[in-house]
């Protein structure tokens, strides 16, 4: 790798990280792979308009996005978009 590119190469393997991370990073890569602007706008309108918390599935039936919008609020949550508060159940 040319040097004008980056100052040093660091691999990061699945065995680097724990399993949550592991499977966000799919979330992730699955949802860069699938959504698509017109999503992203709907899905952006309805969270621009939010007050206070929301679940996803309230945001994913406002949305009508069914399947695509699951990904697209994970693409949202990554994008600094939306944050995700760990019910208390899961705390």
């Amino acid at each position: 790798m040319s040097p004008t590119y980056a100052d040093e190469l660091v691999l990061i393997t699945d065995a680097d990280l724990n399993d949550a991370e592991v499977r966000n990073a799919e979330l992730l890569h699955i949802a860069r792979q699938t959504v698509g602007p017109e999503a992203r706008k709907v899905v952006g309108g309805i969270l621009v308009k939010l007050k206070g918390e929301q679940t996803f599935a309230s945001i994913l039936a406002e949305s009508g996005l069914a399947d695509r919008g699951w990904a697209t609020v994970i693409y949202a949550i990554h994008a600094g978009e939306a944050i995700c508060i760990p019910s208390p159940e899961q705390a």
